[in-house]
């Protein structure tokens, strides 16, 4: 499971994200990565575990990615909305972009919870590449 970040500007981070068959693109906000809680950056590239976590706040239970340098305890989730007062620190995902963020969130993840449910989320491994394109 990997997403590629390939655009980033004053808004936010887009990537995709590809899982066998399923496709669809991310946002994150905008600026440097950053390891430390309580701040609304994307995360370091690389690669990360997966866990469940039940969401207060969505009251669901979302995928959380963690490694040996972002902590559990910085709850990277991966969720629905659009925009980057949406994001706090986390990717959402979206069937389109638009120049704001990502759009038919909810029925994305709900698409992308779905397939993760069909095997141990635990086994899956998620990377983040870096490969930012020249604004056109």
């Amino acid at each position: 499971m990997r997403v590629t970040r390939y655009k980033e500007n004053d808004i936010g981070t887009w990537g995709e994200l590809e899982y066998e068959d399923f496709k669809c693109y991310t946002f994150e906000p905008r600026g440097e990565e950053t390891t430390l809680r309580g701040r609304d950056r994307r995360i370091p590239s690389g690669r990360y575990n997966m866990r469940w976590h039940n969401s207060p706040r969505f009251k669901k239970k979302l995928p959380h990615l963690y490694n040996d340098e972002v902590p559990m305890d910085r709850y990277i989730l991966i969720h629905s909305g659009n925009y980057a007062d949406d994001t706090e620190g986390c990717i959402l995902l979206g069937q389109k972009t638009c120049k704001h963020g990502v759009l038919e969130s909810k029925p994305t993840v709900e698409e992308f919870i779905s397939k993760l449910e069909s095997g141990d989320i635990n086994e899956y491994e998620f990377e983040i590449v870096n490969a930012f394109k020249d604004e056109i």
